[in-house]
């Protein structure tokens, strides 16, 4: 069983990190269908999201999922819980909240959000970085994964990464990094962001109490 790491942050906050080296079959749950997603990896990961939320919580019935076009995924019965999902490459991440909203994003450093930096954030943002020295690339996907997981937390269309959601520091360390974030929405509050690296992947966690 490839679980990665398992951490619950506090009694209402847990969360984990698979690498999905298991066959498509694996991850089947009894009374669960998903053969509306005809594209196999696409399929996997989306049944290895669902497995590891039972994993995490078992009461929980992933059939009680809505996935509404205009706003984040939710639970039509489980009021008060709310959850959040990434995948890269073949790991797959699953936090989850009892009265906490929650946003997560997982991806690897790499030329490609290097390319793409200057659309969604600013040489100041990217200036911001306090503690121990890291590269470019990484500062670059460090600064992708808070504002998507951010964005994740929020759970409204139109936030635009650059405009609505300002970076205002990031203290890294041998063990991670912590980044605080304004969003546009919220002018009084800064939301914070707790990061790690695992197997070479950068993961990121948000949560703010409802």
């Amino acid at each position: 069983m490839p679980l990665l790491y398992q951490q619950n942050i506090n009694e209402h906050v847990k969360w984990a990190l698979w690498q999905m080296d298991e066959p498509e079959s694996f991850f089947i749950l009894d009374g669960y269908d998903a053969n509306h997603i005809g594209h196999a990896q696409k399929r996997k990961q989306h049944l290895a999201g669902r497995y590891v939320m039972k994993f995490l919580m078992p009461d929980l019935n992933v059939n009680d999922i809505i996935a509404p076009p205009n706003r984040k995924p939710y639970f039509s019965k489980h009021t008060g819980v709310d959850f959040s999902v990434s995948h890269s490459n073949q790991m797959v991440g699953v936090l989850i909240g009892q009265q906490h909203h929650v946003g997560m994003d997982i991806e690897f450093p790499g030329q490609k959000v290097m390319m793409v930096k200057d659309k969604f954030m600013t040489e100041e943002e990217f200036m911001g970085f306090h503690g121990d020295s890291v590269s470019d690339d990484e500062k670059a996907t460090i600064c992708w994964t808070v504002k998507e997981s951010a964005y994740k937390l929020i759970g409204k269309m139109g936030v635009d990464f650059k405009r609505d959601l300002q970076i205002k520091e990031v203290m890294t360390t041998g063990e991670g990094w912590t980044a605080r974030l304004k969003y546009s929405g919220l002018p009084d509050d800064l939301l914070t962001a707790n990061g790690f690296c695992i197997e070479g992947a950068h993961v990121c966690l948000m949560m703010k109490k409802n």
